[in-house]
């Protein structure tokens, strides 16, 4: 792909972090999360934007998930009043991009991204429950839209 801003071959720049829109939802008996994460592919020489791909993020954790959850940081006792009602504890979810995996393009041909993510469940000021799932997905590198 030529880079727009000067003119040349450009290199593949995957160095950027992928951004993340992620929510946390209290669904019933189980927390859902859910969101998108977006890739960037830039330009090594200019930093121009050069290729995009959103993903869609859909994990569930059931009330056994939560439970153990709350169990392993000696917090069941302080969670299980609000088990019957979890929209009581506030949940948050981020991507821990301290371990992102490096975003890969495995011969010019697919794109992959691995980042763990974790949803927080805090009742006052203590963690109650804290609850990690790894987000992978890819997409052929043809089917990433082109920016430019």
């Amino acid at each position: 792909m030529i880079c727009p801003s000067c003119n040349k071959f450009a290199a593949y720049d995957t160095s950027e972090d992928p951004d993340f829109d992620l929510e946390a939802i209290v669904n019933g008996d189980s927390i859902e999360v859910t969101g998108t994460c977006r890739v960037v592919i830039t330009s090594e020489c200019c930093g121009d934007e050069l290729r995009e791909a959103s993903f869609n993020i859909d994990h569930v954790f059931s009330l056994k998930d939560i439970e153990a959850s709350a169990m392993s940081l000696g917090q069941k006792d302080k969670i299980q009043p609000y088990l019957t009602d979890l929209n009581v504890i506030e949940w948050y979810a981020e991507a821990d991009m301290a371990d992102v995996n490096d975003l890969k393009i495995k011969g010019q041909r697919t794109l992959t991204v691995s980042v763990p993510i974790t949803v927080q469940g805090v009742l006052g000021n203590e963690d109650v429950a804290s609850l990690t799932f790894e987000f992978e997905d890819g997409i052929a590198f043809a089917d990433m839209e082109e920016l430019v």
